[in-house]
């Protein structure tokens, strides 16, 4: 009685695992409604090409033709279409080449859609309408620019987006040339495309790989589509951040001394990039706009003491001040600046910083530069001196008892 009682529980477990395993879920089930069309080329050789592709747009697929060409009586489109659909006239089959054909896909649910098929005796001249980028990239602060960066360069590269239409109008991806002129000096290089992402209205393109060739500054890009090109959008790159591929080495000559307000401080420095220069050049003496003097000292210490034991805690309680200083002097490895005046309400403190910020050259051609923290968060300072976290300091003496 025992023994049928386990065969019976075994043949259950069994049934319902075979009733699970065999079991299709709703989703599984269902119809789908997809009638898109999604790829049209002709099978047939033309002008030499293996695909001449025709354009999907709303309800209407076209294919253009060079009107100069000699015209075949019959084209034989070879279509693909969303899973699970069908279409009539079935993709492979001849067709005419003039006059319209209509065709029917039809969704697994039974739901249709009409495309008109059609050869259009012209090639469109590209419309180029806008560049936009990876938003990580886009420099915010003016707008349709971009910074560079050559490590990202390095390891997944830099990519823009050209937006528009009638890229496809040569019907062949290998017809299309993306193409940019550095208006400076009219040096002009290629923009690599990826053709397994280009649609008619949509080019994805790469930035060149950085290098000392590769310069900032106002840019403009065109399409080229066969023979026909497009009018050209401007595109700015802006100066690279240091920290994005640079170096510095740097000692301040007065480090772990006293120093007095109206005394000269001396920063010997040195920049390496791994580019050959192609970063460090933007970093020039000539470039440099204010030196950032950072500022601390004790401002007051706190005590409290705790009313059930009795014991004292004490909290120090700093003052800090950032000095921009205008007036330095700067070569290819020194920086020479006076330590102002207004240091002597920090006597007793200590140097916690030096930064250097730098110009570099907006849209208009005209260098300028950040401020404050935009200046950090963009790249546009070196640090050149911290003492944080350190416990041998520059501090900061009364020009009083100077000797």
């Amino acid at each position: 009685m025992r023994h049928t009682k386990i065969s019976t529980v075994i043949c259950a477990i069994v049934y319902t695992l075979l009733n699970i395993g065999c079991t299709k879920t709703e989703y599984e089930t269902e119809m789908k409604p997809y009638t898109d069309v999604l790829s049209v080329y002709l099978s047939d050789q033309y002008l030499g090409k293996d695909q001449l592709r025709g354009v999907i747009s709303k309800d209407s697929i076209t294919v253009y033709w060079n009107p100069e060409l000699q015209t075949p009586t019959q084209i034989t489109p070879i279509i693909e279409i969303a899973e699970g659909a069908t279409i009539s006239p079935a993709s492979g089959t001849p067709i005419s080449f003039d006059g319209k054909t209509v065709y029917t896909v039809t969704a697994e649910n039974g739901q249709t859609k009409e495309y008109v098929f059609h050869v259009k005796k012209t090639q469109e001249v590209p419309v180029f309408t806008a560049v936009v980028g990876t938003l990580d990239y886009l420099n915010i602060l003016e707008g349709s620019s971009w910074s560079v960066t050559p490590l990202t360069q390095e390891r997944s590269g830099v990519y823009l987006n050209l937006l528009g239409e009638y890229f496809l109008a040569g019907g062949n991806v290998s017809d299309i040339k993306v193409y940019a002129q550095r208006v400076h000096d009219g040096f002009e290089f290629d923009l690599p495309l990826d053709t397994a992402t280009v649609t008619n209205t949509n080019l994805r393109v790469e930035l060149p790989k950085f290098s000392n060739q590769q310069d900032t500054g106002m840019h403009k890009i065109w399409i080229k589509v066969g023979d026909l090109v497009s009018d050209s959008k401007n595109f700015f790159m802006r100066s690279p951040n240091f920290a994005s591929g640079g170096t510095v080495t740097s000692v301040l000559k007065q480090h772990n001394q006293e120093v007095y307000p109206g005394q000269t401080l001396t920063f010997d420095y040195n920049y390496t990039d791994r580019y050959d220069g192609a970063l460090t050049r933007y970093y020039k003496p000539e470039h440099l706009h204010i030196v950032l003097l950072g500022l601390r000292a004790v401002e007051r210490i706190d005590t409290t003491v705790n009313p059930r034991t009795g014991v004292e805690t004490y909290r120090t309680i700093y003052k800090n001040k950032t000095f921009q200083i205008q007036d330095f002097t700067a070569t290819d490895s020194k920086v020479d600046f006076v330590l102002p005046a207004e240091a002597e309400e920090f006597v007793g403190g200590h140097i916690m910083s030096v930064q250097f910020l730098y110009n570099f050259i907006n849209q208009h051609g005209i260098w300028t530069h950040l401020s404050g923290d935009m200046a950090v968060q963009y790249g546009q300072t070196t640090v050149m001196y911290s003492q944080r976290g350190t416990t041998s300091y520059t501090t900061i003496g009364s020009a009083k008892n100077r000797n």
